[in-house]
């Protein structure tokens, strides 16, 4: 048996954030909310994250991802203590940030042998391929 194509999911296989996500949060909402308890974003977080995924599946209609983000952000945001109405003063320019941030190195980083593998696999004629159920910005 010949193995010919070898796929990998993206997250916490090939690559992982940086910082945990709920430091890369705090850090972005911090001088547009004040600083949030870590405690609180984190589970905050994780909260929004499942409610967004329970109600919108995909990330569909006209906002598209980041209309589906910005769901996830306000509501993590509102869950850790920020004063609603702050959030919405601020979310056209936390929104942005964050999505930025989450499409580059600043917010995620290779495990350092994954390119060491996709090299080996590439020089044994293995094709390789990324599935991921992350919006178009993985691409980057």
């Amino acid at each position: 048996m010949t193995i010919k194509l070898v796929t990998f999911d993206a997250l916490h296989t090939l690559l992982t954030p940086r910082r945990p996500i709920y430091v890369q949060y705090s850090e972005v909402f911090a001088p547009f909310l004040g600083v949030l308890s870590p405690d609180s974003l984190k589970l905050s977080f994780k909260t929004s994250l499942k409610q967004v995924q329970k109600n919108k599946p995909v990330y569909q209609g006209n906002a598209g991802a980041q209309g589906w983000w910005s769901e996830v952000i306000k509501r993590t945001a509102i869950g850790a203590g920020a004063h609603p109405q702050a959030v919405a003063d601020s979310l056209h320019e936390i929104v942005p940030k964050l999505m930025e941030r989450f499409s580059s190195r600043e917010g995620y980083k290779l495990f350092d042998d994954a390119l060491p593998i996709l090299w080996q696999l590439r020089d044994m004629n293995i094709r390789t391929a990324l599935i991921s159920n992350a919006d178009a910005r993985m691409r980057t």
